[in-house]
């Protein structure tokens, strides 16, 4: 059975300062007027802000009006909308330096308007024309209309890469109704051409061969396919096109948190295949890649817990205490309940912008609405936290410990003295075959050791 995602909103971050001249923009009660002139209200959230704060990109992703808006900081109240045909699914996910926008977009034959919609990865300039991505030779037609993810999902903040995913036929299966398709979400990348249009250059087709494993603080092979691999969902990709995040469908139904680099996936945790026992969590996402090319995400552990990290660009795991969406450039984090926003998304490169949504009450019940907070200064609404900075001990009560923070090794010792465990940066110390009671932890660093007691 597949798992699902856990998508709750966790802690604000406590010990932050904010900058004092910071506004704080609500724009779900924005009305908006669609292509067949019904006023609608402004539903779903901002997903990503451009890299140098000017833009912001999101879309109705739950009420269904296929609304797609642009933020502009030069006009920070207000919302530009693309007016679409109503019966035409828009969704836009990431935005340029110069206000290009990448998502989704559906097309339907003029000669057969009532036939299904095609849905495509899809680009736009703003007050232009909405345009396809080109697909490959075993797209499939059938599940881009039955089951439409088809979707640009990030790009650099030049425009010069784009990384989405589709469906892609990978053989047919015999049924009572004859022969039906047999397809993976498989991810692409597309690079800008010399006339300004994108080109297919990559199609991530063999990703389940021999992908590596992070173990003991580096990717290893994994000596083995991934026989029951289905897809793999894009969340962001870096600046420089080279790392595409997000998570892939493993064997036993639950979500891989894993890039993609140098044209293989590297999964970050692993939940194993059908039939495997033991498997120490259910699923997750790597969400963000940051200016500096750290990776951040979550995921989840057999109790239904959540755990954060952060995947350094030197291939560090570094657990954290809250789920980190973005950080900017001088590495600064910002989690997910961020001050006046209930789901903070993306910040851009100087922290200036943060944008996502809030939540709105409505007949329907609670949904969410774009909101944006930004500091007209240009420089970081968030002040970084020192504290931040220090190693902690995250106890679970089934026995599961990390070392939050950056640490060189660690030692887990009894009350009596005895050594129970030990290991290095990105180890997670499974203790649950030990007895309860006191336990001592001693934690290095470069700048010395610390020691921590916990009970069990």
């Amino acid at each position: 059975m597949r798992k699902t995602l856990l998508v709750a909103a966790f802690a604000a971050m406590a010990a932050a300062g904010y900058a004092q001249n910071h506004q704080f923009y609500d724009l779900s009660t924005i009305i908006w007027t669609d292509a067949d002139d019904f006023d609608n209200p402004t539903y779903g959230v901002l997903q990503k802000v451009s890299a140098n704060g000017k833009y912001a990109v999101g879309y109705d992703s739950q009420m269904e009006t296929n609304a797609v808006y642009l933020w502009c900081k030069d006009d920070p109240n207000n919302l530009s909308f693309d007016n679409a045909p109503i019966n035409n699914r828009r969704s836009a996910y990431d935005v340029t330096n110069d206000g290009m926008i990448v998502g989704g977009v559906e097309f339907r034959d003029p000669d057969f308007p009532d036939f299904e919609a095609v849905s495509y990865p899809g680009y736009k300039v703003w007050g232009g024309e909405w345009n396809k991505l080109p697909v490959p030779e075993n797209f499939s037609e059938y599940y881009a209309k039955s089951d439409p993810i088809e979707e640009g999902r990030a790009v650099t903040p030049d425009g010069k890469y784009i990384a989405g995913h589709l469906h892609c036929i990978v053989g047919y299966k015999t049924t009572l109704f004859g022969d039906t398709e047999v397809s993976h979400i498989t991810p692409c990348l597309w690079t800008r051409n010399e006339q300004g249009t994108y080109d297919l250059t990559t199609v991530f087709s063999q990703l389940y061969k021999n992908p590596m494993i992070y173990k003991d603080g580096a990717f290893v092979e994994s000596g083995k396919d991934s026989v029951y691999f289905r897809e793999f969902i894009v969340w962001d990709i870096s600046n420089d096109g080279k790392v595409i995040a997000g998570f892939s469908e493993s064997g036993s139904g639950g979500f891989n948190p894993a890039i993609i680099r140098d044209g293989r996936m590297l999964q970050i945790f692993d939940c194993g295949d059908e039939g495997e026992e033991d498997l120490n969590f259910n699923g997750g996402i790597a969400n963000s890649i940051d200016a500096n090319g750290n990776v951040y995400g979550y995921y989840q552990l057999a109790d239904g817990s959540a755990k954060f990290f952060c995947l350094t660009n030197k291939d560090e795991l570094v657990y954290l205490d809250d789920f980190i969406v973005c950080a900017d450039k001088n590495g600064t984090k910002y989690p997910q309940s961020f001050g006046s926003l209930t789901h903070a998304l993306d910040c851009s490169e100087d922290g200036s912008v943060v944008v996502g949504g809030v939540s709105v009450s409505t007949g329907y019940g609670v949904v969410n609405g774009p909101a944006v907070m930004y500091n007209p200064d240009g420089t970081g609404i968030c002040r970084p936290d020192a504290a931040s900075q220090q190693v902690s001990i995250d106890w679970r009560e089934g026995g599961m410990m990390f070392v939050n923070g950056i640490y060189t090794s660690a030692e887990v010792y009894d009350i009596q003295g005895r050594l129970v465990d030990n290991g290095v940066q990105g180890k997670a110390f499974n203790l649950s075959g030990s007895p309860r009671g006191v336990y001592l932890v001693k934690v290095n660093t470069v700048n010395g050791s610390q020691t921590f007691k916990v009970r069990r």
